[in-house]
């Protein structure tokens, strides 16, 4: 399962059990703490609460933003402002869950949390994030492949993309309407000029190719001869799209490596890229 659809918001699965489980923490923390209020009367008596839990999630969620924003300095530099584009996604989770240990450890430490108040919160909220996905995964029987047969091409023609196996490939789908699609085009032309070796294709979602050419005429860096057709939205059904953009990662031999769903940034495309070529 890549992604969950919560009405009209598509959220990628990894952000989905992430927030799931920071969620978790907070509530059980809260339940906890509720549970263990001193009786009325007892006003002396230190009374327990949660906040240890929502500062410790707000904490996980930053260091993994910092994480990432580390391992990709070079690109943060030229840009300094991409790090507050968190909707991006650009997140390395063990940072967070370092540092959201690290200031339960120092409240532990100072006294002012108990060890009682923290362990079943945090161990069912890890369970969930470790144990969820991988269980889901295993349930989820879809498989992932490139599209069967010719798509046609936006400059004329059309192309069978199970023939592309020369070279890694990847499959993006998008509209001109779609903001979080007309932020990411920019860094997937980039991408392809920097990745030669790796084919990047645009598979427009059921747009006229007039539409099409008047919006590319803002955008000259991307190739539109790497722009495919689909009208009738049938390839999207076909792969499971949950929404746009979605962005599709294929190894030179045609086998599915990793699904993107929502919006990509530059730092967390370049990675795939790279696992691509690895592969």
């Amino acid at each position: 399962m890549d992604g969950f659809q919560l009405g009209p918001v598509v959220l990628s699965a990894p952000r989905f059990y992430a927030g799931l489980a920071l969620l978790v923490l907070v509530l059980l923390a809260e339940l906890s703490a509720r549970r263990r209020k001193a009786p009325a009367g007892a006003e002396d008596a230190a009374q327990p609460d949660a906040g240890w839990a929502w500062n410790a999630a707000l904490i996980a969620f930053a260091g993994a933003r910092l994480g990432f924003v580390v391992e990709n300095a070079g690109h943060y530099l030229a840009d300094p402002l991409a790090v507050f584009q968190v909707w991006q996604g650009g997140f390395s989770p063990w940072w967070g869950v370092a540092a959201g240990a690290l200031y339960v450890i120092i409240r532990l430490l100072s006294g002012s949390v108990q060890l009682a108040q923290v362990i079943a919160p945090a161990t069912v909220a890890l369970a969930v994030w470790l144990i969820v996905p991988a269980t889901v995964a295993r349930l989820d029987d879809r498989v992932i492949a490139l599209p069967q047969g010719p798509q046609p091409l936006l400059t004329g023609g059309e192309l069978d993309l199970t023939a592309q196996r020369d070279a890694p490939l990847v499959l993006n789908l998008w509209a001109t309407w779609c903001g979080p699609c007309q932020r990411e085009l920019p860094h997937l032309a980039r991408a392809a000029s920097d990745w030669p070796e790796v084919n990047i294709y645009y598979l427009n979602q059921g747009e006229s190719v007039a539409a099409i050419e008047r919006y590319l005429l803002d955008l000259p860096e991307l190739d539109q001869e790497m722009v495919l057709l689909d009208p009738g939205q049938r390839t999207g059904r076909q792969l499971g799209s949950f929404g746009l953009p979605t962005t599709y990662f294929f190894a030179a031999e045609g086998s599915h490596v990793h699904t993107h769903v929502g919006e990509i940034s530059g730092p967390a495309l370049n990675r795939q890229i790279e696992r691509l070529i690895g592969q």
